[in-house]
């Protein structure tokens, strides 16, 4: 299976059949990167540190996430701001 869901065309309509199963190594992965992210919202949101503070300490801490340095970028680059 190429990574996509096998579909059966009804009637002309498409029904999903089966969806692809997911690996060990790939579920670690996601829950790494969701782990990451929220420890990055919990710094950015939640604690007593402004925005400039748990931005430098999400780079400190959390740098080796692609998805925690976008979001950097994104809080960085946003022109007016981030109500918390």
């Amino acid at each position: 299976m190429d990574g996509s869901a096998t579909k059966t065309l009804l009637a002309g309509r498409a029904r999903f059949t089966s969806w692809p199963r997911e690996t060990s190594s790939c579920k670690s992965r996601s829950a790494a990167r969701v782990e990451a992210i929220e420890k990055a919202y919990r710094l950015l949101l939640r604690s007593k540190l402004n925005t400039t503070q748990a931005l430098e300490k999400m780079r400190g801490t959390l740098s080796h996430s692609e998805d925690v340095l976008t979001l950097i970028r994104f809080v960085e680059s946003a022109e007016r701001g981030l109500t918390k």
